[in-house]
């Protein structure tokens, strides 16, 4: 794996990951999800978490988010860097949209 970056502050950013899976089961119109993520690449721990619906999608996305945010840093507590950008309601608030693929 290759080395993280610093991001240009002189410090190791923190880097999550989040990747689902869909597929058709062998009925028709079934589908599942495979969520597996980590909230910092460089530790050991990956959660795999599966989902039958856009909601568990959704809440599943928001938990990793939101632990991911709230996570600590190397350097303390984590705190959004960047300012408020589309689809934001403030630093590190996601606002919530509707369901999947709706703007």
């Amino acid at each position: 794996m290759g080395t993280l970056g610093t991001g240009g502050t002189g410090r190791r950013d923190r880097t999550g990951v989040l990747l689902i899976r869909v597929w058709w089961e062998a009925e028709p119109s079934v589908w599942r999800a495979r969520i597996t993520h980590r909230v910092d690449v460089t530790g050991p721990a990956e959660t795999v978490t599966f989902a039958a619906s856009t909601d568990d999608i959704h809440t599943a996305v928001g938990e990793w988010l939101r632990t991911f945010l709230e996570a600590e840093t190397p350097d303390g507590p984590a705190t959004a860097r960047r300012p408020p950008s589309p689809g934001r309601t403030g630093p590190g608030t996601v606002e919530p949209h509707g369901p999947l693929g709706a703007p």
